[in-house]
């Protein structure tokens, strides 16, 4: 069964663990887990816009140990199949600090049922600029 979304605003319950949690600006020492668990999503989503062409939304925003996150889309995005993909990080910031953490991607099949009811006024309460590009192009 596939999740179906029927508004712009998608509320998504992400949930993860980290059985073996360790911080690279923590003082304990490796093999030990530290106290506490650091877990950041950052989310992308993929489809066609309106007039057919590709779609990519990635989410300007990473959410550092948040399970509910209400992600906001813009209103070029067709109805029809969708890809949400979710990254799931034990670190915030692995990309600047190789080795300090680890990702797992997860890519969910998803549809979006656009309605008539879908106004471009919610584009303009979502804080942040996310990108919308041709699939493929560079950022």
């Amino acid at each position: 069964m596939v999740d179906t979304f029927t508004s712009l605003l998608w509320d998504l319950r992400i949930i993860g663990d980290d059985p073996d949690p360790w911080q690279a600006n923590s003082n304990t020492p490796p093999g030990i887990p530290s106290s506490s668990i650091l877990l950041r999503t950052r989310l992308k989503v993929i489809g066609k816009q309106s007039n057919g062409d590709e779609f990519i939304y990635e989410d300007p925003r990473s959410y550092v140990n948040q399970q509910n996150i209400s992600l906001l889309l813009p209103s070029s995005m067709a109805g029809g199949p969708v890809t949400l993909e979710v990254e799931l990080c034990d670190c915030d910031q692995c990309e600047d600090f190789p080795g300090t953490g680890r990702c797992v991607t997860l890519r969910i099949p998803v549809y979006y049922q656009k309605t008539s009811a879908t106004t471009t006024s919610l584009d303009m309460s979502r804080p942040g600029s996310g990108e919308v590009r041709p699939l493929g192009a560079k950022p």
